[in-house]
């Protein structure tokens, strides 16, 4: 394997390890921090839309969506115009630990 690849690999474990770790006091998982930082920065943004600007598999975004739906971070709202498509809400709950998150996510890359 060319050492790019292990260096990219050995980023990608200790990227999600600091995040598991950091982000379990708030009962939210490694992957939550980018997915609300999104949502907080975009209301109403579909699950989607979402998928494309964080480049996650759009199922992967619909389990995530209903997990942090289900911890109370996030409202999950039918398009007025298209019920199909989901919009995505921040709660009341997430607004109030969106400095934790920013905190975190900015804490790694600095890290990096």
């Amino acid at each position: 394997m060319p050492q790019i690849m292990k260096d990219i690999t050995e980023i990608t474990r200790v990227s999600v390890q600091y995040r598991t770790d950091a982000f379990a006091p708030l009962g939210l998982k490694a992957c939550h921090g980018s997915y609300l930082q999104e949502i907080c920065g975009r209301p109403g943004i579909s699950q989607e839309q979402l998928a494309e600007s964080i480049c996650i598999n759009k199922s992967n975004v619909a389990r995530q969506a209903a997990a942090l739906e289900e911890g109370g971070f996030i409202e999950r709202r039918p398009c007025e115009n298209d019920k199909r498509i989901m919009r995505l809400f921040p709660t009341e709950k997430t607004l109030q630990l969106l400095p934790q998150i920013n905190q975190i996510m900015e804490c790694w890359q600095d890290k990096l």
